[in-house]
């Protein structure tokens, strides 16, 4: 969403903007190399990459295939000689070869990067390991051994890679690609259902030192990449702490990020527990561990049994296969858009927000105080740079007690809620998309 909105914004402002996305695989033709493909929103061209390295927000389950690739630097000097870049700014290394970079070098074009994700730092993105804990220590690639063990294998990345390109570009396909992907996902489960059988420790002993090895081999790889960057545009200091942390040569500016759908849109009326409870909302995906649900949970069901605090009502937004339904306070209502926010904040006392893993950003908190909602915000999310300029009080702890203690004290006390939404009205903290791309130009493209 903001790499496209801020391309839109620069063209908008009068700025030559090409578009480029890791495409699809050709399994006729193993050779990488970039190909026009249409104009975005019918204004910026748009080339893919074919046969980039595996796409994946899911893990990485055979690292040695990142080196099978047939790739040659010279693919994209000509690609970059064809558009003359005088600014290559690149949101994400998930399919990017290394070799676009050093072309670029050689090139002398500016190199700057956004850091949305932990990818290149971590195969699964997030920096969150197999024991539900935030990873500081690869082990020499053993902990992502662990971490990438029952990730999809390369073929079934390419599959759906394919699907969501062939969809995208040609939305009339979406029912046929989904009928499709999903045969062919159960083929391939089913395929490799007797590998997934094995105890983690027999696979472990078997694969350590081989896997393993790749692995590093991977992170090497990247960690190169990242050297290439002039400048990184962290979107947060939680971003910074993390990146700097695991690649402390890096130099980079903070601007915390927006995009072309917040709007100011506080109300000056809000009346927190109008219907006599305490509307607690969570959007999210209530099955990832890493956002902090089960301790939302937790907290909730402390409150219930030990307080008897029965005037509480969790709604849970998004996606989850869970059985809600008889949980009487909590309220499950299922997948939700970007066009049902209006009415979801309108209903909303207070968005919570516990991520337990580090959080480069978080857009949803962003878009609740767009709508004067006030928030609970984990100390581990990126966005706990816009709440210090409202009220730090707002920030906590991402654990049950800590949850379950800010929870009672807003019920026992819910002017505090309005203190909350008063500090959100008061405060000039919201930036339009022109005012966030016209800072970006200045502090990283000149």
């Amino acid at each position: 969403m903001y790499a496209k909105d801020l391309a839109l914004t620069m063209k908008e402002l009068g700025l030559d903007v090409i578009l480029l996305e890791p495409g699809y695989y050709n399994p006729f033709v193993s050779k990488t190399h970039v190909k026009f493909v249409d104009h975005f929103e019918r204004q910026i061209p748009l080339y893919s990459i074919i046969n980039p390295l595996p796409f994946t927000t899911q893990g990485v389950r055979d690292p040695e295939n990142f080196f099978e690739n047939s790739i040659t630097q010279k693919t994209f000097e000509e690609f970059i000689d064809q558009i003359k870049p005088d600014v290559i700014h690149v949101h994400s290394l998930i399919g990017l070869p290394i070799e676009f970079l050093y072309a670029a070098k050689k090139h002398k074009i500016k190199l700057i990067y956004t850091t949305h994700d932990y990818y290149g730092i971590c195969p699964k993105v997030r920096l969150f390991d197999i024991n539900g804990d935030n990873c500081i220590d690869y082990e020499n690639g053993f902990k992502c051994l662990l971490c990438n063990m029952n990730s999809p294998p390369t073929l079934q990345l390419k599959i759906k890679r394919n699907l969501a390109w062939l969809t995208y570009r040609y939305p009339r396909l979406l029912k046929i690609a989904k009928k499709l992907g999903k045969k062919v996902y159960r083929r391939l489960t089913k395929n490799t259902a007797h590998n997934e059988s094995e105890s983690i420790e027999t696979k472990t002993q078997e694969n350590r030192s081989y896997k393993s090895s790749y692995f590093e081999a991977m992170i090497r790889y990247y960690m190169q990449a990242f050297s290439l960057f002039d400048l990184f545009h962290f979107n947060s200091s939680i971003s910074e702490k993390v990146y700097k942390k695991f690649v402390p040569t890096i130099k980079g500016k903070v601007i915390n990020l927006t995009h072309r759908g917040i709007r100011d849109n506080r109300q000056t009326q809000y009346i927190p527990m109008k219907d006599g409870y305490l509307n607690i909302t969570f959007l999210g995906n209530a099955d990832d561990r890493a956002k902090g649900f089960h301790l939302v949970e937790k907290a909730l069901r402390d409150l219930l049994e030990n307080l008897n605090l029965k005037r509480i009502r969790l709604h849970v937004w998004g996606y989850s296969q869970r059985n809600f339904s008889s949980q009487e306070n909590i309220i499950y209502h299922g997948k939700y858009s970007y066009n049902d926010l209006k009415s979801i904040f309108s209903t909303s006392d207070i968005l919570i927000f516990t991520s337990i893993c580090w959080e480069t950003y978080g857009f949803v908190a962003l878009e609740a105080l767009s709508y004067g909602v006030p928030c609970l915000i984990s100390e581990r999310a990126g966005i706990t740079d816009v709440v210090k300029l409202i009220n730090k009080n707002m920030i906590i702890t991402p654990s049950s007690k800590a949850i379950s203690d800010a929870i009672y004290n807003l019920y026992k006390n819910p002017e505090t809620l309005i203190k909350y939404h008063e500090d959100i009205l008061r405060v000039s903290w919201i930036k339009e998309m022109k005012t966030h791309t016209l800072e970006i130009i200045e502090k990283f493209y000149k």
